[in-house]
């Protein structure tokens, strides 16, 4: 009977430690979150990516969603986790690409040989570059808000 106990208790442990558990956060990243606006009004499928001013840190990316919201997301972080802190340019981008129909690579060659389709930027492309961006510098920070929202211009 102790040890039908003891391999219950076991158990139980064992199921809760893994309840517990998600996607572990190997970065130290904290929740990062903002507002992208366009000339004034939010625009959904921007590309939000925070690049670290030092070279060795890791990016953080998001995509703002219809209120031109966004959350960012580091690699070896759970979804939605944040960056890690640190000091970040922000970049970013919207991009649409010329449509080309084809069903296969071969319809495609032969309807349009060796052309790239062309892509455009739906908001200035000098956002999308660190060295053009205009944007000052993020510091993430660990224990605050870290809410950055960006007023972007088409003029």
């Amino acid at each position: 009977m102790i040890q039908n106990s003891l391999t219950c208790l076991c158990f139980v442990f064992l199921v809760l430690s893994f309840l517990g558990c998600g996607e572990p956060n190997r970065v130290g990243a904290v929740k990062v979150s903002g507002t992208v606006t366009v000339d004034g009004q939010p625009m959904e499928g921007i590309t939000v990516i925070f690049n670290p001013v030092e070279n060795h840190g890791t990016a953080a990316s998001g995509t703002t969603d219809a209120q031109g919201g966004y959350v960012l997301t580091s690699p070896g972080a759970p979804y939605n986790a944040g960056a890690a802190p640190g000091q970040y340019i922000p970049t970013f981008s919207k991009t649409e690409s010329e449509i080309l129909e084809s069903t296969s690579i071969e319809d495609y060659k032969q309807k349009y040989g060796n052309r790239i389709p062309k892509t455009f930027h739906l908001i200035p492309e000098k956002y999308s570059k660190v060295k053009t961006c205009g944007i000052e510098p993020c510091l993430v920070e660990k224990g605050k808000s870290n809410t950055f929202d960006f007023e972007l211009s088409t003029k």
